[in-house]
Parts: structure tokens; C-alpha cells; sequence
């Protein structure tokens, strides 16, 4: 069987986006670079749109045979966003810019809904787990702008910050500091969406935060994320690690007790994260240690 593609999304997404423009926050340049880049990966891949009349091509699943069909799906969605940023720094002068805005956001959210369904097919966990992240930001971000839905902002938020917090306790130190900066990026939005929905006396806001609590969707994507997180630390494992006792290192050659070690180091910190009044979930975690 084909080995399934994988690549850091983020890591990808935020070396584009410092290197053409946006630490200016220059999102007409950042858009132009979108482009270029999409006219280069149409050529190499010989999936050009007609060469006198335009014949309109999408990325289906059975045609990708090279990662490169994947970026075409996720420049796609850079492009249409940061055209839409382009726009809304112009809405106060022109408020008619701001269908304009919504369209191109709702572009960039179709391409990253796309990219995740096929990722989902194509890839490995983790980058299928930030492809599902990538496209529940834009999801939120499109009902953020419009500012009619806030519980489903709010709710895609959660969940892209949740894969984030997650993330950011695996891979190397660089990719662990993307998925900081990027919960830290979300926790405004998230905070701006919890006002809005207190405004309501109807809307409870703990309805829609939380996804600690059952049901069918959020265990899925705990699940997954589990999943994720049990390949990165078998990754890990892999190196030699070390342990302290009575002030002897000790090496660890086990494989399997390395990944061991590993979980359930990661469990005991979330049990040092949990308030006082989470003592159940607390004894839950313990009892995976043990």
C-alpha cells in the first residue's frame, strides 16, 4: 500500500506567511505569493486549466498521487484568506468591501474544509488531526466575521485550540512553539466570542466550551488526538531516554518501556493542570498511569 503523505501544516503555513509579508502585515504581497506559488505547483504537476479557453480542475481524491496536490488545496485557502484580510483593513473607509471580505472567507473555508476531507484519506494522523484544526479555524473565522453565529465560532475555536494545546506538547522545539503561538492567537477570539454569547441571557456560554463533556463528536476527536499523540511519543521513544534515581542516570533501552515513561509523563502533567474541583478526572488520569 502507498505510504501516506505527512507534512507540519503550521509549520509550513507561518514560514510562508513570515517570509512574504505578513510581519508587516502586508496581505496583499502575502496574496500575490499565493499565487505565484499556485501557478508554479499547476505547471509542475501538469494540472493546468486549458492553455486558450479556461477549463475549470479540482484536486479529487483518486488524482492525488503527490503531496504537491495537497499544498495546491492549502495555498488555495491562504490566498482566499488573505485576500479577505487585504479587504477588511479597507472596511472602515469602505463598508461595502465587507461582502467582498465574506466571500473570500467563505472561499478559504471551502478549500480548507477540502484539504482536511482528503487529508483525512491520504495522510497520516497528525497532519490529518492539523488539516481538521486548520479547517475549524477557518470555519470560525468565517462566523466570526459575520458575527451571527458566535456559538459556532466559539465551538470551532475551542476545538482548534484543544488540537493546538495538544500538539504543542509533542515534536521538536520549533513545531512545539507553532502550536503555542497559535493558542495563544486563538484565546482573544475565544474570549470575544464568550462576551458576545453572555450578551444573550438565552445562551449558555459552558454549553459550548467545554469539550471535556460526552458526546459522540468530542469523543472522536479525543480520540484522535490520543492517537496522535501515542505515534509522536513512540517517535520519541525511539531516542535513548534517560531517568534520575537516588541521583544515579539511568538509561532506558527498552522501547516499549520508553513509550511507557513518556505517557505517562505527559498524563501526570495534565494532572498538575486540572483545578482542585476536577478531582474525578483527576483519578481518571491516574488510573492510566497505573
Amino acid at each position: 500500500s502507498t505510504e501516506p503523505f505527512a507534512f507540519n501544516l503550521l509549520e509550513i503555513v507561518k514560514k510562508a506567511q513570515a517570509i512574504h509579508g505578513l510581519k508587516q502585515q502586508d496581505y496583499a504581497r502575502y496574496r500575490h505569493y499565493c499565487a505565484r506559488r499556485l501557478r508554479r505547483l499547476y505547471k509542475t504537476l501538469n494540472f493546468t486549466h486549458g492553455k486558450k479557453r479556461f477549463e475549470s480542475r479540482t484536486v479529487e481524491l483518486d488524482i492525488v498521487t503527490d503531496v504537491r496536490y495537497l499544498y495546491i488545496l492549502l495555498v488555495n485557502a491562504e490566498r482566499a484568506w488573505a485576500y479577505a484580510m487585504e479587504l477588511k483593513q479597507d472596511v472602515a473607509s469602505e463598508p461595502r468591501k465587507r461582502v467582498h471580505l465574506i466571500h473570500r472567507l467563505n472561499k478559504a473555508a471551502r478549500w480548507a474544509s477540502e484539504l482536511a476531507k482528503i487529508c483525512a484519506k491520504k495522510t497520516d494522523s497528525r497532519t490529518a488531526l492539523e488539516a481538521e484544526a486548520y479547517s475549524s479555524w477557518m470555519t470560525a473565522t468565517v462566523h466570526f466575521e459575520k458575527e451571527t453565529d458566535w456559538e459556532t465560532a466559539l465551538t470551532k475555536f475551542t476545538k482548534t485550540k484543544t488540537v493546538y494545546e495538544q500538539l504543542s506538547k509533542v515534536g521538536n522545539m520549533e513545531q512545539q512553539a507553532l502550536c503555542r503561538e497559535r493558542v495563544e492567537e486563538i484565546e482573544p477570539s475565544i474570549r470575544y466570542c464568550q462576551y458576545n454569547l453572555r450578551r444573550s441571557s438565552s445562551t449558555r456560554v459552558a454549553d459550548f466550551v467545554d469539550l471535556n463533556t460526552d458526546g459522540p463528536g468530542n469523543d472522536l476527536l479525543q480520540s484522535k488526538l490520543e492517537s496522535v499523540l501515542a505515534a509522536e511519543r513512540a517517535r520519541q521513544a525511539e531516542d535513548t531516554l534517560e531517568i534520575s534515581w537516588q541521583g544515579l542516570a539511568l538509561t532506558v533501552r527498552s522501547n516499549s518501556t520508553r513509550v511507557f515513561i513518556l505517557n505517562a509523563q505527559a498524563l501526570e502533567a495534565q494532572v498538575s493542570q486540572l483545578p482542585p474541583e476536577k478531582m474525578e478526572k483527576k483519578m481518571g488520569l491516574y488510573d492510566k498511569i497505573f
